[in-house]
């Protein structure tokens, strides 16, 4: 039987291969994914968690254990890998886990803030005393602005169209973090 290692370095390299995913992010991945699931297997069979209704609770339960190890949100790409399931089925099951998890939520909008670059905007720009965000993605942009709408930061879409994803905002606006402990 493999050592945890050598299945944590397996998972790993499916993930680069099949999300192409950095290394050390799937390691990391992997890691908390392998944890998620023996824990997961060991409090159901133990009878300390309830075992699950559907095969689709399950996957969410999966995902959900895995958020505290992993101290971010997997992307659909990555679920899909992981579980070997379609795209399509991953950003279903990644909605339905962002509706049962505020940590998923948190960590999710923290995740979308820690990769968009911002510069503080120009004097001409349409919202003064604004920064420029630009997201990687039309997905991290509707969950920015989403943010940005609960917490009531004054801030303008410029750009969410063919590739460029940019919002301007209130350089008082302070992001929210990833933990990091």
């Amino acid at each position: 039987m493999a050592t945890f290692n050598e299945q944590r370095d397996a998972v790993a390299q499916a993930l680069v291969k099949r999300a192409n995913a950095k290394p050390d992010r799937a390691k990391k991945l992997a890691s908390a994914y392998l944890n998620a699931a023996m824990s997961r297997a060991h409090s159901v069979t133990v009878g300390a968690a309830p075992p699950p209704t559907a095969f689709r609770s399950a996957q969410i339960g999966l995902v959900l254990a895995m958020l505290p190890e992993f101290k971010d949100v997997p992307t659909v790409t990555e679920v899909s890998a992981l579980l070997r399931i379609t795209k399509t089925a991953a950003a279903s099951l990644m909605r339905e886990v962002q509706a049962t998890s505020d940590e998923a939520v948190d960590l999710s909008v923290a995740a979308v803030f820690a990769t968009a670059d911002h510069v503080a905007a120009g004097a001409q720009a349409s919202l003064p005393n604004s920064n420029t965000w630009t997201f990687d993605s039309l997905s991290d942009l509707k969950v920015a602005r989403d943010h940005l709408e609960f917490v009531g930061a004054t801030f303008k879409t410029m750009s969410d169209r063919d590739g460029s994803y940019e919002l301007l905002v209130t350089r008082t606006f302070v992001p929210p973090t990833v933990p990091t402990a």
